[in-house]
């Protein structure tokens, strides 16, 4: 697997679930004020839910790498294997990408949100942690349109042993030509 996951997005990917982690651990802060004004009460939050939908995220991304991974094809030409293992690296760069992208929007919502509380100084937040927290949901902003746009925008590089010419390029639905 080391050959075909980015190792510097897994870590980024660890870094942003450390960080919802550390988010997780605080108290959140109540709901916008909005809701209590146009509904008179406002439930409870919690983070439970996208915990659990995180860890689902990563469990089923690394379970889908580790197929793709182990499952190479077998008995095919010199050509074949190429392309064969250049879909493999593309297909497990995109799904590290994609859970990396969902756990960087979900640390620039949490960071937005307690850093939204600490801005309001009057009850009782610290400005200079909402200046903190501001920059940091910022920083999961630009980490997520990375990500996403990486998805977006695909450096097209031909891989060794492919054919390279308009002719020989296998399309999408498998036929060459």
């Amino acid at each position: 697997m080391r050959d075909y996951v980015p190792r510097r997005d897994v870590i980024v990917a660890a870094l942003l679930g450390a960080g919802i982690a550390g988010f997780a651990s605080y108290p959140t802060p109540e709901r916008p004020d909005h809701e209590v004004k146009y509904f008179g009460t406002a439930a409870p939050v919690s983070l439970a839910s996208t915990l659990i939908a995180l860890g689902v995220t990563a469990t089923l991304t690394v379970v889908i790498v580790w197929l793709i991974v182990r499952a190479p094809q077998a008995g095919i030409n010199e050509a074949d294997t190429a392309t064969d293992n250049a879909w493999r690296h593309d297909a497990v760069r995109r799904l590290v990408h994609t859970c990396t992208a969902v756990f960087a929007i979900v640390f620039t919502a949490l960071a937005f949100w307690y850093a939204d509380r600490q801005w309001d100084w009057r009850a009782g937040g610290s400005p200079a942690w909402g200046l903190a927290l501001s920059v940091l949901a910022g920083l999961g902003l630009a980490t997520f349109g990375y990500y996403a746009g990486a998805l977006v925008v695909t450096p097209l590089r031909p891989s060794e042993g492919a054919p390279t010419d308009a002719a020989g390029q296998i399309s999408a639905d498998g036929a060459a030509g």
